[in-house]
């Protein structure tokens, strides 16, 4: 499946808490994960970001990344 990466800045950071949940991987680096909670939905490690990517990798910092099928329905808001 495809992986979409947000800029940080149009995520609602104000919902989800960053857990102690870490992955490695050998293209990217380290991920960091947080839980998202949206009204009673509680989403663990829904979403994960590379704060400090690897050199190859680099465009991806800053970025915000989602486990879709965790997700379900998703909702784009227009602004």
């Amino acid at each position: 499946a495809a992986v979409y990466y947000f800029p940080r800045s149009d995520v609602r950071m104000d919902l989800c808490n960053k857990t102690m949940h870490k992955t490695q991987c050998r293209h990217k680096g380290e991920a960091s994960y947080w839980d998202i909670t949206v009204g009673k939905k509680y989403l663990e490690n829904a979403l994960w970001s590379y704060e400090e990517p690897i050199e190859s990798a680099s465009k991806i910092k800053g970025y915000i990344a989602f486990y879709m099928d965790k997700l379900g329905t998703t909702y784009i808001e227009n602004r």
